[in-house]
């Protein structure tokens, strides 16, 4: 495919011509979509991690859960069981959700994005989706393993994304990928 670069900067000066003719999709559309999968990937983790850390504070403070009381002994060992792959799926689908068929996690396919390595002119990869959302991952274990001061680290990609005018995420820039509106993509360009 032949790339006609509308950028009037030369090469050199942006180097990996993320103002290509793919103009970035509306942050509406884009925080919707990162609702969507975030909402995929954490709910069922969230909600047996919330029960269960109810139910050990309870028992910690000696007041056993009624709906436990009855319960055969197999039921903790479930919940708890059922916790870990909740948190297997989280890891997994936090890191390579770009990485589903035309580089289009659920959430960008309900509102019509798709992510696409700039450079190559594809859909992402699985290699591209590692890059791209193992920085936010990253930033997440920052936020909930630091203590007191944590949380500053989910502001990093929110001001990356609104103090450059591409819009670009930092994960975005360092794997050379960009979300756009998927009708943009030509189907021919698909892989």
């Amino acid at each position: 495919m032949t790339i006609t670069n509308k950028n009037p900067h030369t090469e050199s000066e942006t180097p990996y011509l993320f103002d290509n003719h793919y103009p970035a999709a509306p942050m509406g559309k884009r925080v919707l979509a990162f609702i969507i999968d975030s909402l995929i990937g954490g709910l069922v983790l969230t909600l047996l991690a919330g029960g269960m850390l109810v139910s050990l504070f309870l028992m910690m403070s000696y007041q056993f859960p009624e709906f436990l009381r009855n319960a055969p002994d197999y039921v903790g060992y479930l919940w708890i069981t059922g916790t870990m792959i909740s948190f297997f799926w989280f890891c997994l689908y936090s890191i390579a959700r770009d990485a589903l068929p035309g580089g289009q996690s659920w959430g960008k396919r309900l509102f019509g994005l798709m992510v696409v390595n700039v450079q190559k002119e594809t859909p992402c990869s699985i290699l591209d989706s590692l890059i791209r959302n193992s920085i936010g991952f990253v930033t997440i274990l920052c936020a909930v393993f630091i203590p007191y001061c944590g949380f500053l680290f989910l502001f990093v990609e929110p001001v990356a994304v609104l103090a450059k005018p591409a819009r670009l995420r930092l994960a975005d820039r360092w794997s050379h990928t960009k979300v756009i509106e998927s009708t943009l993509f030509s189907k021919n360009d698909r892989m």
